[in-house]
Protein backbone atom coordinates (compact mmCIF):
# COMPACT_ATOMS: atom_id res chain seq x y z
CA UNK A 1 0.00 0.00 0.00
CA UNK A 2 1.06 3.29 -1.26
CA UNK A 3 1.48 6.06 1.73
CA UNK A 4 0.24 9.44 0.79
CA UNK A 5 3.19 12.14 1.18
CA UNK A 6 2.01 15.03 3.77
CA UNK A 7 3.08 18.02 4.64
CA UNK A 8 4.29 18.82 8.54
CA UNK A 9 0.43 20.01 9.76
CA UNK A 10 -0.98 16.19 8.28
CA UNK A 11 -3.07 17.28 5.08
CA UNK A 12 -1.91 15.34 2.35
CA UNK A 13 -0.07 16.76 0.16
CA UNK A 14 -0.21 15.80 -3.85
CA UNK A 15 1.46 17.84 -6.36
CA UNK A 16 -0.50 19.12 -9.24
CA UNK A 17 1.37 17.35 -12.23
CA UNK A 18 0.67 14.07 -10.86
CA UNK A 19 -3.33 14.88 -10.66
CA UNK A 20 -3.03 16.02 -14.30
CA UNK A 21 -1.13 12.93 -15.32
CA UNK A 22 -2.91 10.46 -13.66
CA UNK A 23 -6.56 12.50 -15.04
CA UNK A 24 -4.49 11.81 -18.44
CA UNK A 25 -3.87 8.28 -18.21
CA UNK A 26 -7.61 7.71 -17.23
CA UNK A 27 -8.81 9.67 -20.05
CA UNK A 28 -6.86 7.75 -22.59
CA UNK A 29 -8.05 4.40 -21.13
CA UNK A 30 -11.54 5.61 -20.88
CA UNK A 31 -11.44 6.65 -24.54
CA UNK A 32 -9.99 3.76 -25.24
CA UNK A 33 -12.72 1.54 -23.46
CA UNK A 34 -15.47 3.24 -25.38
CA UNK A 35 -13.90 2.87 -28.66
CA UNK A 36 -13.84 -0.57 -28.39
CA UNK A 37 -17.29 -0.35 -27.18
CA UNK A 38 -18.87 1.61 -30.14
CA UNK A 39 -17.12 -1.18 -32.84
CA UNK A 40 -20.17 -1.87 -35.62
CA UNK A 41 -18.90 -5.57 -35.71
CA UNK A 42 -22.17 -6.82 -33.74
CA UNK A 43 -25.20 -7.72 -35.37
CA UNK A 44 -28.31 -5.12 -35.30
CA UNK A 45 -30.21 -5.75 -32.19
CA UNK A 46 -27.30 -7.98 -30.17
Amino acid sequence: MEVLPRDPSGSINIDVVSVEAYRTEMDVAMRAYLDAQAGDNDPLGL
